[in-house]
């Protein structure tokens, strides 16, 4: 008879890392809209991942902080819209990135991971 194990469900971290650290790497002077479009999309989902996880948000101020704002970004009424300039578009993905990769960070230490 097989035991189960009630385990956090693995997440793709190498999938995660990599939109992350490509929408970081992104150059405006050297991107199109619709690259800096698909690293966004990428990002977002790395980030929706990321909030499904046990980061006990309930018990850290800050990683509450970082959940609320990872919300904010991903909430449809900050999204900018199609008229908006490339600039400002590139800034949000950017933002959300950099939530992204803390949430990834707070994730991997409460997992013993550490980031190398």
């Amino acid at each position: 008879m097989d035991q189960q194990v009630d385990r956090a469900p693995e997440i793709d971290l190498e999938r995660i890392k990599k939109s992350v650290d490509e929408a970081i790497a992104l150059d405006l002077s050297k991107s199109t809209r619709e690259a800096i479009e698909r690293s966004a999309g990428r990002v977002r989902r790395a980030l929706g991942m990321l909030l499904q996880e046990e980061l006990r948000a309930d018990e850290d101020p800050t990683v509450r902080g970082l959940f609320r704002q990872a919300y904010e970004l991903l909430d449809r009424k900050s999204h900018p819209r199609p008229d908006t300039p490339t600039f400002a578009r590139f800034s949000h993905m950017r933002e959300m990135a950099t939530v992204a990769r803390r949430l990834l960070w707070v994730w991997e230490e409460r997992q013993g991971h550490g980031i190398p």
